[in-house]
């Protein structure tokens, strides 16, 4: 119940950016990649944001179809490379003030003593 509570603000706050938390995650990720990159492969990208490669495809296929990220196959037809364009890297950053405002009343309602202690123990969740 929590986490749906805890990702229904940051969607609230989100909202007018047109992004839901997940695609703004799979944005920001994409977004460390260099900017010449040819993309990262759909697997990495999954298994760095925890997702399995169902689930994040189901997730590119708005940002493909609304041009913020593109999709080609890599050196074999089994690969396909995800890049963040450049109407995606200007979606996160307008989307970004918004995130960050959500971060902050989530750290301010916690204290910085129940925001330490959340990270270390959503850390130590991450490699169960």
């Amino acid at each position: 119940m929590a986490s749906r509570v805890l990702t229904q603000h940051y969607e609230d706050h989100l909202r007018p950016s047109g992004l839901s938390i997940g695609q703004f995650s799979i944005l920001a990720a994409l977004a460390q990649q260099p900017r010449r990159s040819t993309g990262i492969p759909l697997g990495a990208l999954a298994e760095s944001l925890s997702l399995d490669r169902t689930t994040l495809s189901r997730n590119l296929n708005p940002l493909e179809r609304d041009g913020l990220v593109t999709t080609d196959e890599g050196d074999d037809r089994r690969t396909r490379l995800v890049r963040i364009t450049s109407v995606g890297r200007r979606r996160l950053r307008s989307a970004l003030q918004a995130w960050k405002k959500a971060q902050d009343e989530t750290l301010s309602a916690l204290g910085s003593r129940g925001a330490n202690g959340l990270m270390l123990h959503l850390s130590t969740i991450r490699t169960l």
